[in-house]
């Protein structure tokens, strides 16, 4: 009886440790620079791009720093990893405000996030009209984060592959 209970014993503490080892989602936290060499789709106006990611639980506090030919931007955003429909509000390529819904989650893989997104805009053309999807991963050695944005519009398609390194 003495040996099945050491048996037992030792079976719950390796289950556990087990299941304690299981897979978490990645870390996105830190400062992260583009590799213009290295993406696609990158707008030629852009000549460095960092990202400083703050990632508590299921949210995602970005804030992006361009520096372009005609001066610097900095924008702010936020992923809310729940799969729930949330407003955002968006830039245009040009400067101007726009609406936008968003939905975000984890990836099925667990290896990064996923987000589908809307946005409308107005210009002196007339509204525009945007249903994106974006895609972050993390390399498994955690120093590459690769950002897949494909974007449909009535003004045109882009497709973006962006490769940020870790700093």
């Amino acid at each position: 009886m003495r040996l099945t209970g050491t048996f037992l014993l030792v079976f719950a503490i390796l289950f556990s440790v087990g299941t304690d080892a299981a897979p978490q989602n990645p870390d996105f936290s830190g400062v992260w620079k583009l590799d213009i060499y290295k993406s696609r789709g990158v707008s030629q106006r852009i000549k460095l791009e960092t990202l400083k990611v703050t990632q508590s639980n299921n949210r995602l506090d970005i804030v992006a720093n361009l520096k372009m030919d005609d001066g610097d931007e900095t924008l702010i955003d936020q992923f809310i990893l729940d799969n729930q429909e949330v407003d955002f509000a968006p830039k245009s390529p040009d400067g101007a405000p726009g609406k936008g819904k968003r939905t975000a989650r984890w990836s099925a893989d667990g290896m990064g996030i996923e987000a589908v997104e809307t946005a409308s805009f107005e210009t002196d053309k007339g509204p525009v009209e945007i249903t994106a999807t974006r895609r972050w991963t993390l390399s498994t050695d955690r120093k590459t984060l690769t950002v897949e944005q494909n974007a449909k519009s009535s003004v045109g398609d882009q497709d973006m592959l962006l490769i940020f390194s870790r700093q």
